[in-house]
């Protein structure tokens, strides 16, 4: 059996794992799987009514079913308590520190919840043959499976993900996803396997883009090669992702910092494009910030492309663009520059990439299915995962075997062909970009417009001043004449003269 162990470790609370949970629910119950996971998901419908989750359009696009209370019965639950997580934030003074802690460190009532639940379903009879968990797991849960000898997997959405592309692909990682040498030692035999077999057919960026891409933007693909407008994109993180957190404390804004004042870029020489799920969108200081409903027009745009961490750096060396970061936080940092001045791929980036989409990552069907995971279990070589995930997608996409070893022009015409490919214009590529209204000209203009603003003011001071000075003298002088012996003795005589003039008019 399979045991899936569903908990929050990125910091957003359950609410945000409740897909995730039924997904896995789902899987579950047709494998005759156990599922360990909140307590709070034990009548999810009552603690979190009116979600998303429970409408068709997202079951049908995440692939899961809903059951009623009865039926999710026959899927034996081991809850973790939710006053553990209330004590641990009480302890630690706060959500994302209590998070981090059990990223980082022992913790004994945890393990013991672990343990006693993990006994539990030995106890039943039942074989443990991995854990399959979402995300980033807590240390002490690695020690413990280690200790019993249980084989772990972890699960995480990939850069490759509907609705942009035709499909999603899930990372599925051993050691973990989040800052693990997996990644290095896995391609490392990778390119040994490759060099030694001609029988692995490998792709050009175009040629993946023209498989993967969602119909509607398949048209971004005649723009690869384009010269780009900015000299770097700054794809922003989700803020304060834990297991992100839990290894570095570098950030967006100390990147942003680094970009502007380390390497004296302008600010129009900078784009940014928020991560979906930031719940801050602060501007970040930043001059352009792109509002384009997907990436592509960010990644065309921009000749290298920075981030802390994010699937973004995967995807800039699939739209052949110049990846930085200066953390090892996601499994694609392996072949990124940390130098916010590079200025040119590595020479091995589409071998990376077709190992990384073929081979790294896998189908998301496939990331549940226990066939698949006994399959990886048995260790087979990258070379047969490769091909493995290969000829899955090949069969889902309906795209003929016989094609792999043509050559890459005449297969690239083919798969366009295939897919009624149509270049986007560049005047149709100007019309998808969308600019948010939080642009800033560069501090030295403001500066000089501040310099301009206060001469201005000073001079109209002066010019008030001197005019109230006239004024005052001019006053005095009238009020003299007007009150001057002289100008009274000759006032009836004024009067005369006055009514004289009005009857020559």
């Amino acid at each position: 059996m399979v045991l899936p162990i569903i908990l929050d470790i990125e910091n957003y609370g359950p609410k945000f794992m409740l897909l995730k949970y039924l997904c896995f629910l789902d899987k579950a119950y047709q494998n005759g799987w156990s599922i360990v996971t909140h307590e709070e998901f034990d009548k999810y419908e009552l603690n979190f009514p009116g979600r998303n989750e429970y409408k068709s359009e997202m079951m049908s696009k995440y692939g899961y079913s809903l059951y009623s209370y009865e039926e999710r019965k026959k899927v034996k639950h081991y809850f973790v308590p939710a006053q553990f997580y209330k004590d641990l934030e009480k302890e630690k003074g706060s959500k994302l520190e209590a998070m981090i802690s059990l990223l980082n460190e022992e913790n004994i009532r945890f393990e013991k919840i672990m343990r006693e639940i993990l006994t539990k379903v030995l106890n039943t009879g039942e074989t443990i043959d991995a854990v399959l968990y979402y995300a980033a797991c807590p240390y002490s849960l690695k020690k413990l499976c280690k200790e019993l000898g249980i084989p772990m997997i972890a699960y995480e959405t990939g850069p490759i993900r509907r609705d942009n592309y035709r499909c999603d692909l899930s990372y599925f990682c051993k050691e973990g996803v989040y800052n693990t040498k997996e990644i290095e030692e896995r391609y490392t035999r990778f390119q040994s396997e490759y060099s030694e077999n001609s029988d692995i057919p490998i792709f050009s960026r175009e040629e993946i883009l023209c498989m993967f891409l969602h119909y509607k933007n398949l048209g971004y693909v005649s723009q690869i090669d384009r010269i780009p407008k900015y000299e770097i994109g700054i794809a922003g993180s989700c803020a304060l992702v834990v297991p992100f957190f839990a290894q570095n404390k570098y950030m967006d804004n100390e990147l942003i910092n680094d970009v502007f004042a380390a390497y004296n870029y302008k600010y129009n020489q900078v784009l940014i494009r928020f991560h979906p799920f930031d719940i801050y969108m602060a501007t970040y200081r930043l001059g352009k910030v792109d509002g384009s409903t997907s990436p592509f027009p960010f990644l065309i745009q921009s000749k290298r492309i920075a981030a802390v961490a994010s699937n973004v750096l995967l995807e800039a060396m699939l739209w052949k663009r110049i990846p930085c970061s200066r953390t090892q936080n996601m499994p694609a940092n392996l072949k990124c520059y940390n130098d916010y001045l590079a200025d040119k791929e590595f020479e091995d980036v589409e071998l990376f990439v077709n190992y990384f989409i073929f081979g790294f990552m896998v189908p998301m069907e496939l990331a549940y299915d226990k066939q698949y995971i006994a399959w990886r279990l048995t260790n087979p070589s990258e070379k047969e995962i490769y091909l493995y995930n290969l000829k899955f997608y090949l069969d889902k996409f309906g795209i003929n075997n016989d094609w792999l070893f043509l050559d890459k022009e005449i297969r690239l015409t083919m798969l366009k062909m295939y897919r009624d490919y149509h270049a986007m214009t560049s005047e149709e590529l100007e019309s998808k970009l969308v600019f948010k209204n939080m642009q800033r000209v560069d501090v030295n203009e403001n500066m000089q417009k501040a310099d301009n603003t206060v001469q201005n003011y000073t001079q109209l001071l002066k010019d008030y001043q001197k005019l109230k000075t006239e004024y005052g003298i001019t006053k005095e002088r009238l009020d003299n004449v007007l009150n001057s012996t002289s100008w009274k003795i000759g006032q009836p005589i004024r009067i005369i003269l006055d009514k004289v003039k009005g009857l020559k008019k």
